[in-house]
C-alpha cells in the first residue's frame, strides 16, 4: 500500500524528444498510470499518461528513465542532475541502462555541490560522458591517465568510469584494480560482462568477483555493489557512489561502487530491429533470477 504522505506533489516534466520507447516508466510506475504504444504518436511520444490525478510523485519514472526524459519540479528550470548527465551521447537504443548509471552518479555529484570539483575519466567510447571536467582516452589509457592526474591535483575529486562489458575489458579491469593501493579515488565499476546463452537458460557467469578481491585490500576505503532492478535498489546505488566520493572527499583511500547490469543489446546479439518490452523483460526476469543472487548487492567494506 502506498502512503501518499511520503510524496511532495510536484510537476512532472516530459521531453518527448529523449524518450526511446523502452517503457522502463510503464514497468515501474507505482500507480500503472503510464501506457507504452509500439509507434510515437503524432507529438512524437510513445508514452501516455492515462490519469494526471492519480500521480503521486514519487519519481519513480524519473529514477528508471534510461534517457532523462522525465523529471520533476515545480518551476520550469531543468534540475541540475538531468542538464550533466549527457543525454545526447547516451546509446539510443531503447532501454540502455548506462542512461540510469549516468542519472545516479549525475545525482550523486549535485546533492555532494561537487559539480566544479569533480574530473571524471572514462574510455573515449564511453556513454557516461556527463557534461562536467569529463575526459576521455583510449582504454585502457584512461585509468592510469586518472591516477596520475590526482597525484598531480589531489584537490580534484576524481571518478574512473570503467565500463566492463566483455572479456578484453575485464581482464584489463582485474590486472589495474588488483594494483590499487594508496590511490585516493573514486571507482565506477559498471559490470556487464555476462555472456549470451540460449535463452539465457544455461547461465555462464566468466565475470570474476573483483569486488570482493579488492575489499581485502589494506587501503580500500568503501566498496560496494549495487544493481539497477528496481527503483529501491537503483537509489540505494546512488546512495552507494555518494557515498564513495565522499570517502574520497576525506582522503581515506580508494573507493569502489560496483554496479552489475543487463546489456540487452548484447544479449540479443546486436540485434537490427528495436528490442522489445518482452524481450526486456525476459532479461531482466532471467537478470533477477540468475545472476543478482551470484553478485549479491550491498556494502562489502567500510572502514
Amino acid at each position: 500500500m502506498i502512503c501518499l504522505e511520503r510524496y511532495q506533489i510536484m510537476k512532472r516534466h516530459f521531453d518527448r524528444i529523449h524518450c526511446t520507447g523502452c517503457g522502463n516508466c510503464v514497468r515501474f510506475c507505482p500507480k500503472g498510470i503510464l501506457k507504452l504504444s509500439e509507434v510515437p504518436d503524432e507529438q512524437g511520444t510513445y508514452i501516455t499518461v492515462t490519469d494526471e490525478s492519480a500521480c503521486i510523485s514519487c519519481r519513480s519514472c524519473e529514477t528508471m528513465c534510461t534517457r532523462g526524459a522525465f523529471w520533476f519540479s515545480n518551476t520550469e528550470t531543468m534540475p541540475e542532475d538531468i542538464r550533466i548527465m549527457g543525454r545526447e551521447g547516451l546509446p539510443d537504443h531503447a532501454g540502455c541502462q548506462f542512461g540510469i548509471m549516468a542519472h545516479m552518479l549525475a545525482r550523486a555529484i549535485v546533492n555532494l555541490g561537487i559539480e566544479e570539483q569533480v574530473t571524471i575519466f572514462r574510455s573515449e567510447r564511453s556513454e557516461a560522458n556527463l557534461l562536467t571536467d569529463s575526459r576521455g582516452y583510449e582504454a585502457p589509457y584512461f585509468f592510469e591517465e586518472a591516477l596520475q592526474f590526482k597525484k598531480e591535483h589531489p584537490e580534484r575529486t576524481v571518478v574512473i568510469f570503467y565500463s566492463d562489458p566483455k572479456a578484453g575489458p575485464h581482464e584489463n579491469a582485474k590486472e589495474r584494480f588488483l594494483k590499487l593501493k594508496d590511490e585516493n579515488i573514486t571507482l565506477i565499476h559498471c559490470l556487464g560482462y555476462f555472456e549470451q546463452t540460449d535463452d539465457y537458460r544455461d547461465c555462464r557467469i566468466p565475470s570474476e568477483h573483483l569486488a570482493e578481491q579488492m575489499a581485502q585490500k589494506e587501503h580500500a576505503s568503501y566498496i560496494a555493489r549495487g544493481n539497477l532492478t528496481s527503483v529501491q535498489m537503483t537509489l540505494k546505488t546512488e546512495r552507494y557512489i555518494e557515498e564513495a566520493l565522499k570517502h574520497q572527499m576525506h582522503s581515506e583511500g580508494f573507493s569502489v561502487v560496483e554496479i552489475i547490469f543487463p546489456c540487452f543489446f548484447r544479449l540479443e546479439n546486436r540485434p537490427t530491429d528495436p528490442i522489445t518490452p518482452e524481450t526486456r523483460d525476459r532479461i531482466h526476469e532471467w537478470f533477477g533470477r540468475c545472476i543478482v543472487p551470484e553478485f549479491e548487492p550491498g556494502i562489502l567494506i567500510e572502514k
